[in-house]
């Protein structure tokens, strides 16, 4: 089954790489689960239980220490990445949108496909004259190895927020896998035992019949097949049970039912269609200049004649200069307070009666700038998008009132609650899910923030930088470099009327490296990645 099962590991790997949404932080569950069931097999072959591993372990000697280094490297990164999530406080986060429901079924399989896959292992040794205490053990901690790596390699599949093409898919791959073991089933397993497995490392061996060696090898051959047949079908359950809880929203979470955009009985008027403000310190301002030259090409922007506007923050250098080497129509240098959420602030509170029909807000380096472009090209519309995110975009959401991600970060100034009801204008309880922005890159228009008073984005930055300054992370807490800048981060959402968890989904494609930009089973839409405005 080892030859299957290399063959199948790249489609597999595409599948899983090319997921729209997929949550950095369950790459090191997945990989744990890899290197795990790759060192079982390990332990199997230095116990003589050279049929037990696949013809992996039949490589040569330098290919298989170069595959073992490259593995136990990847399984401390992933450790020490996963104790790091467990330090920062993000499991918390993590244990809370797992789907208990379907995670329980995916164990007790688990649990079956380990003790069965144990039990063929431990009657093949009994019968080609292996010491039978020593067999219980070898298939006790086999059983508990394969459990273990079941369970991570599944766990990891929950954090996923997958497309029904990426289901189907992997779908197609578990079926067609499964009908091919049943085919290739030995029916005479005296005679086609020799060429399914090497010979079982015992010094009895040769001094039992022919026959006999080669019936216990043939039945933990069929043994090994079904479980790995049995472990696709798990993780199968698993994308699909994922899929359902997302494709099932609750009224607990359908914020835009009972919200709506304030009604706005002025409206000033402006010459400018589209802003782009650029918050700078120490990037290159050729850099600047080639995002902005290649934003501009653009379609749906080109024509609207986007007025560049930059704000740095950093003293040493002159605005003039930065002008004209990036290109930029206004060079405003600011003190280096707040981080790029007081810089959007600024210009918010100090533009209030003169802001463009539609701002995008962008760091000097974008997150993914090609995937930001990429973004922008399929989901801006102008006059109709009213919140496009361009960075990455958390589709589990957060609880409003006990709001986390696995970054370690918590809204302990209590700022999520606080907008949803000055802009949503709801109150949150412990059911109201909402949704978090990172990477303080997006669109949105002057009806979204004239929606809420001046005043609001005044107060939220008097706490950013003012008199009254929230400070969160003690003495490395400082002006420059505030701890609360992640909080108006991870707020632009629901500041902006765009928090509904149903909103955005698993269709917006990712900024990931392989994030893929295929449509579920439908064309794209401008929904897809932002709210609209009426």
């Amino acid at each position: 089954m080892a030859t299957p099962a290399l063959i199948l590991l790249p489609p597999i790997g595409l599948i899983l790489l090319s997921e729209r949404r997929l949550d950095p932080k369950a790459i090191p569950f997945l990989l744990i689960g890899a290197s795990s069931y790759i060192g079982k097999h390990a332990i199997m072959f230095s116990l003589g239980q050279k049929s037990a591993g696949p013809s992996f372990w039949r490589w040569t000697r330098a290919i298989q220490l170069l595959a073992l280094l490259v593995c136990a490297t990847g399984a401390i990164f992933c450790i020490y990445e996963g104790q790091m999530l467990v330090f920062r406080g993000g499991f918390h986060k993590i244990l809370t949108t797992v789907p208990v429901h379907f995670l329980l079924p995916t164990v007790v399989l688990s649990v079956f496909d380990a003790l069965s896959n144990a039990q063929y292992c431990q009657e093949t040794r009994r019968d080609v004259g292996a010491n039978s205490g020593s067999s219980t053990d070898i298939a006790t901690s086999k059983a508990a190895m394969d459990v273990m790596c079941v369970f991570i390699s599944s766990f990891s599949f929950f954090l996923q927020t997958p497309t029904w093409v990426q289901v189907l898919s992997y779908g197609s791959v578990v079926v067609l896998t499964s009908i091919v073991s049943l085919l290739l089933r030995p029916s005479h397993p005296s005679s086609q035992a020799e060429e399914l497995e090497l010979e079982d490392y015992n010094p009895t061996a040769k001094l039992l019949p022919e026959t006999d060696q080669h019936a216990p090898k043939a039945r933990q051959r069929v043994g090994y097949c079904f479980g790995f047949n049995l472990k696709l079908w798990v993780f199968l359950l698993g994308l699909i049970g994922t899929k359902v809880s997302l494709e099932r929203p609750t009224r607990e979470n359908r914020i835009d039912d009972i919200t709506s955009i304030r009604p706005i009985t002025y409206i000033p008027q402006s010459s400018r269609r589209l802003d782009v403000v650029v918050s700078h310190y120490n990037e290159d301002p050729t850099s600047i200049k080639s995002f902005i030259d290649n934003l501009k090409e653009i379609p749906t922007i080109r024509g609207l004649d986007p007025n560049v506007i930059i704000y740095t923050k950093n003293n040493e250098i002159d605005p003039a200069e930065l002008k004209q080497a990036s290109g930029a129509a206004e060079v405003t240098a600011l003190p280096n307070r707040g981080r790029e959420g007081g810089t959007y602030l600024h210009h918010i509170i100090n533009n209030w009666g003169n802001l463009a029909n539609q701002t995008i807000f962008i760091q000097a380096h974008p997150h993914v700038p090609n995937r930001v472009l990429r973004r922008l090209e399929k989901y801006f519309y102008p006059l109709r998008t009213g919140m496009l995110d361009l960075g990455y975009r958390d589709t589990r959401g957060c609880n409003c009132l006990d709001c986390r991600d696995e970054h370690g970060w918590v809204d302990e100034a209590g700022i999520i609650p606080e907008l949803m009801a000055k802009a949503h204008h709801i109150k949150c309880d412990a059911n109201t899910k909402v949704s978090i922005s990172y990477a303080g890159q997006f669109v949105v228009s002057h009806q979204r923030i004239w929606a809420i008073k001046k005043s609001v984005y005044e107060s939220l930055n008097d706490r950013l930088v003012g008199e009254n300054r929230i400070k969160l992370g003690g003495d490395e807490d400082s002006p420059d470099a505030p701890f609360f800048g992640y909080t108006i981060e991870r707020s632009w959402n629901a500041l902006f009327q765009c928090a509904d968890l149903t909103g955005v989904r698993d269709m917006c494609p990712g900024l990931a490296i392989f994030g893929s930009e295929f449509a579920d089973l439908r064309p794209p839409t401008p929904e897809d990645c932002g709210c609209l405005d009426e």
